[in-house]
């Protein structure tokens, strides 16, 4: 069987545990994969062994192999600082681990960032605050099975694809999603298998090159952004966000809509006939 050392250290370090060691990034600024970089001297075997926190400094990845293949049960936490990869090498977590975003910055300039992998995974995302940030030139993909929850803090790539392999979970109760390039496939969002942004509360979806009415037509008229899984359009509001593109996010009760009009803000909801 072929064992993938993730941070490009001995297959031999890689004995399984009943429960994955803590290991907590120093706070400076340096390379991923070394030891002192670590406390303990030692850098995470993120297969399932160890898990990562990161809450300071500048921790930087660079790929001897893609990121987070053979992730089994491990766990990343940024709670501060910096995560970032600056090559193309994808990202991938094909396990049952979580990768959390509670504070702090993810850059990752990855071709593709991966949520599951072989159809049989649960890996999960979940962003409270902070910010998850692809740069790179594909996609982020959160598969069937799989599951993106946002709660504060914004995930952005330039295109998001859901459900292949069978229905995934994307949640966005409060924070972004922000779309880079509205003018891609289907609107730089595709979804496959009856999967959906679910927006509830102060939750938003932000597509750039996006027109109001564009956008009813590519994401609301499409079901591929409900509230609670209500295909009622007229429970979502698309407004201008004067920067060529546009917010889409629940309607707000009716004080709140009192002072949006009164701010002049463009809003269009349509409910399907």
């Amino acid at each position: 069987m072929k064992q993938t050392a993730v941070l490009g250290v001995s297959a031999l370090l890689f004995a399984s545990s009943a429960g994955a060691a803590v290991i907590t990034w120093g706070g400076g600024t340096g390379d991923f994969a070394t030891g002192a970089n670590w406390t303990g001297g030692s850098a995470p075997m993120l297969d399932g062994t160890d898990d990562a926190v990161i809450s300071g400094g500048t921790a930087t990845y660079t790929p001897v192999t893609d990121f987070g293949l053979g992730f089994a049960g491990s766990n990343i936490t940024v709670s501060g600082g910096t995560l970032e990869q600056t090559v193309s090498n994808w990202w991938q977590f094909d396990g049952t681990g979580t990768f959390t975003v509670d504070g702090g910055t993810v850059n990752a300039g990855a071709t593709n960032v991966q949520f599951g992998n072989t159809g049989t995974d649960s890996a999960s995302l979940v962003i409270s605050s902070g910010a998850f940030n692809h740069t790179g030139g594909g996609e982020v993909k959160i598969r069937g099975g799989n599951s993106l929850t946002i709660t504060g803090g914004s995930l952005t790539t330039r295109f998001l694809g859901i459900g292949d392999f069978g229905v995934a979970t994307v949640d966005v109760s409060g924070g972004s999603i922000n779309l880079t390039d509205g003018s891609l496939f289907q609107g730089g969002l595709y979804t496959d298998n009856g999967s959906y942004i679910n927006l509830t509360g102060a939750g938003e979806v932000n597509v750039a090159d996006q027109t109001v009415a564009s956008a009813i037509a590519t994401y609301l008229d499409t079901d591929r952004i409900r509230v609670g899984g209500d295909v009622d359009n007229a429970l979502l509001q698309v407004i201008d966000d004067g920067n060529g593109g546009v917010n889409i996010s629940v309607v707000p009760e009716p004080g709140s809509l009192a002072l949006l009009a009164i701010g002049g803000l463009l809003i269009a909801r349509r409910r399907r006939g």
